[in-house]
């Protein structure tokens, strides 16, 4: 070390040490990452020299499966730890609650009382998006009111035929309730009702069904005729409620890797975090933002090319809807929606729920905008904003007016987009006025 024609901060230290010699040897993975370090030092000059080097080189490899050995252990333990503690981490996020993860390790080994740590994210932008099926809850009902309808009348014909052939008083007051439950009109359909003729069905009607066909030969086909109209699983007729749920499932799906797949390919211009939620439909929220990023470096230009993609994506998935709709037994519909909230915000993990939420009462406002402005109506309430086959933006702020009009002149010349642009004002919400909205129609 005395030697060294340029010394160094670290070199100046280790004579100050009493050390004259040193050997450093990096530790190498298989695949040439360095993984270690492993350092030799004596207070004798020259000490440490080529024939000591040569006798090193036959312990290197001991030291290498230790240090690799011992990171496993650590890497597991803190996967164990992750697991714990925080569960479902997107990969965008992973990095710091490795660190997290990390830091209560090393405390539990030293015998320390630890606690997480609050994780949260400063100054990042949010954008959302839905893709909503209209109608998803009428159309339920709709099929749920016409097989049960169905059912009804086939079980009103099968006692009415077993009343020709039989007294007996207990068919007679069965038929009475199921000509109750058969006046009963579409509109007046509600959830009470699904529950409890499902119940009558199950528990007195399809009974005594099976029994008359058991008891009477004459009845045995038409109880048999009765049964082969039933879901064998839930003893009701099931058909157009199945075809609206397989229907609803496959469109789901189609939606979901359809963004997954989009996300991925975002991903690569800029790591950001992404969430999605299936309901009936698919929202999904995306946050990015320099606190989000481990080594990248964020700028407002890609905060610029993530709202472009998200809309372009959006006309994407509308395209996709009419597409995967034709193939369906029950065809479907979506309304399209962003919101272009341009400010940062301050998101947090909360360990309740395992999820990512805003912080902060400004912050909160978000939240309110973003789950009210699905119900959002124009033109004093005589018309839903989200509209089938449409995309509407709600914004707040002149600048994004500006700014998304620059991106749907550009998918005008694309030719995605029939007919014109409407500039909208919103009615009124509860606690929120003064929102505007661009809408348009995705030419298919």
């Amino acid at each position: 070390l005395q030697t060294l024609a340029e010394k160094d901060p670290m070199a100046d230290r280790l004579l100050q040490l009493g050390f004259k010699s040193l050997l450093l040897a990096p530790l190498l993975s298989p695949d040439n990452r360095v993984i270690g370090l492993v350092e030799l030092a004596s207070p004798r000059a020259f000490a440490i020299n080529a024939f000591v080097k040569i006798q090193f080189r036959e312990v290197i490899n001991l030291f290498r499966t230790s240090v690799a050995r011992a990171r496993e252990e650590v890497d597991n333990r803190i996967e164990a730890v992750l697991r714990e503690q925080f569960t479902n981490l997107h990969p965008s996020v992973e990095w710091r609650f490795m660190q997290e993860a990390f830091r209560i390790l090393e405390a539990r080994e030293a015998g320390e009382e630890v606690m997480s740590e609050k994780i949260s994210f400063k100054d990042v932008y949010p954008l959302f998006g839905q893709v909503d099926i209209v109608g998803s809850g009428i159309m339920r009902n709709r099929a749920v009111y016409e097989d049960i309808r169905e059912n009804l009348l086939a079980a009103q014909e099968f006692l009415t035929l077993a009343l020709d052939q039989f007294s007996f008083p207990l068919l007679d007051r069965i038929l009475t309730q199921l000509e109750k439950r058969l006046s009963i009109a579409p509109s007046q359909f509600s959830n009470k009702h699904e529950s409890d003729t499902a119940d009558l069905l199950i528990n007195e009607v399809n009974p005594v069904i099976v029994q008359m066909g058991h008891d009477h030969q004459s009845l045995q086909a038409a109880a048999e005729k009765y049964q082969d109209l039933l879901d064998t699983e839930e003893g009701l007729v099931t058909h157009r409620r199945a075809d609206y749920e397989l229907s609803l499932k496959r469109l789901n799906r189609e939606l979901s890797n359809f963004f997954d797949k989009r996300d991925a390919e975002l991903q690569k211009g800029l790591t950001h975090y992404f969430e999605k939620y299936r309901t009936d439909g698919i929202q999904y929220e995306i946050f990015a933002g320099q606190a989000l990023l481990q080594k990248e470096q964020f700028s407002l230009i890609h905060l610029r090319n993530m709202r472009l993609a998200q809309l372009i994506d959006i006309c994407a998935a509308t395209r996709l809807v009419d597409q995967v709709s034709q193939e369906l037994p029950v065809p479907l519909q979506t309304a399209q929606l962003i919101f272009a909230y341009t400010s940062p915000l301050d998101i947090r993990f909360r360990m309740d729920e395992k999820r990512f939420d805003v912080e902060g009462a400004y912050d909160l406002r978000y939240e309110i905008l973003k789950k009210r402005i699905d119900k959002a109506t124009v033109n004093q309430a005589q018309e839903r904003l989200t509209l089938p086959g449409k995309v509407a933006i709600v914004y707040l702020h002149d600048k994004d007016r500006t700014e998304y009009l620059n991106y749907i002149a550009y998918l005008q010349e694309r030719g995605e987009i029939a007919g014109e642009i409407e500039e909208l004002d919103l009615d009124p919400l509860q606690s929120v006025q003064g929102l505007k909205a661009l809408r348009f129609e995705v030419k298919v």
